[in-house]
């Protein structure tokens, strides 16, 4: 931004014009203010304005305009400034005294010493021809760009949460659509605002690790195969010993990674994730093969099988570190793509 002036002397007044080159299109408003920068002493104009003109100055006077621009209204540049030096100086003329010599007479009685009345000086003003009209350009350095604040990011949050889940299987290409349950436990480390899209939300990862057991003969004849009549699916008859026996279950090991996206509002978290992983399952039945790539390991039978995963996660925190939640993970199987799972799990949160 460069700023120029012009000065226009008639009647003993001065007359100013300020003008600065409007070189920022983007560029909204203009503020200035002469000889002083006072909070409250602004003139704001819009960006379109290159002028201002100050009349009935003192020539005898500095003066200096002081300007900076915005984008916003708000925020500020630092501030130009260019000063018009004053046109006249005064000048004062004083005449000299002659001084007068005392005249001593004859010696007498009495010595009389007449005294001359002192003429006190005049003090003359000159007065100054008016002058042709003067133009000056001061030039003023450019004024440094405004700097927009930018809106504060999401922390990076990192945090351990620990996931006992229940999964239902579905088998869409058999009679039975409903496969039998499972019971499993994970933990996860999960990143959040890797990529921070405001303070509210953001870009991030999720890593599971977990357990999955498919009860062999179905949780049904686990829990109450040693029961009779209606007293069976009482909760205190349940077959609690059976449930603690690992031989009663087959045991896969599956792990995944997530991208997902999380935001928060307070106390409320919500993330969404896209991902896939693998499981194995070990110790399986000849007549299991609920992934697809059935595999005979030395005396051992396994399953594997790689899978998509969708997730969906809300989460309450109960201050700064601990948060308390529910998570669902909805899985489609590979090469069995046939077989899901939608695993749903209480989630115990720890935010370092």
């Amino acid at each position: 931004m460069l700023l120029s002036l012009s000065m226009l002397f008639a009647a003993q007044e001065m007359s100013v014009t300020w003008e600065w080159l409007l070189d920022d299109p983007e560029v909204n408003y203009y503020r200035y203010q002469l000889n002083g920068t006072e909070d409250d002493g602004w003139t704001v104009v819009s960006g379109d304005t290159g002028v201002y003109v100050a009349e009935g100055l003192d020539p005898y006077a500095d003066y200096t305009l002081y300007l900076q621009r915005s984008y916003d209204g708000v925020n500020w540049s630092e501030t130009a400034s260019a000063t018009a030096e004053a046109l006249l100086v005064e000048e004062v003329a004083v005449e000299e005294v002659e001084e007068v010599a005392v005249i001593e007479e004859a010696p007498v009685e009495e010595v009389i010493v007449e005294e001359e009345p002192v003429v006190e000086g005049e003090v003359v003003v000159e007065e100054v021809a008016e002058e042709p009209v003067v133009e000056e350009v001061v030039p003023v350095a450019p004024v440094a760009p405004v700097e927009e604040k930018k809106a504060p990011a999401a922390p990076f949050e990192f945090s351990l949460l620990l996931r006992p889940y229940v999964e239902m299987g579905f088998d869409w290409k058999a009679d039975k659509i409903f496969a039998p349950m499972a019971i499993g436990g994970g933990i996860s480390l999960d990143f959040d605002n890797i990529v921070a899209f405001n303070e509210n939300s953001g870009l991030g990862l999720r890593f599971d690790v977990g357990s999955t057991n498919y009860a062999k003969d179905g949780f049904s004849d686990l829990l109450f195969s040693t029961l009779d009549g209606e007293q069976k699916y009482a909760f205190w008859k349940w077959d609690w010993a059976g449930i603690f026996t690992p031989n009663n279950y087959y045991h896969d090991v599956n792990a995944a990674l997530l991208l997902t996206i999380d935001a928060r509002a307070g106390v409320l978290d919500v993330s969404f994730g896209l991902g896939g992983g693998a499981a194995i399952l070990f110790d399986a039945g000849d007549d299991v093969a609920r992934y697809g790539a059935y595999q005979t390991w030395g005396n051992d039978k396994i399953d594997l099988g790689a899978f998509a995963a969708a997730n969906l996660g809300l989460k309450f925190y109960c201050g700064s570190v601990f948060s308390l939640g529910l998570d669902a993970v909805y899985k489609v199987y590979f090469p069995n793509y046939e077989y899901n799972g939608l695993n749903t799990s209480l989630v115990l949160g720890f935010t370092f």
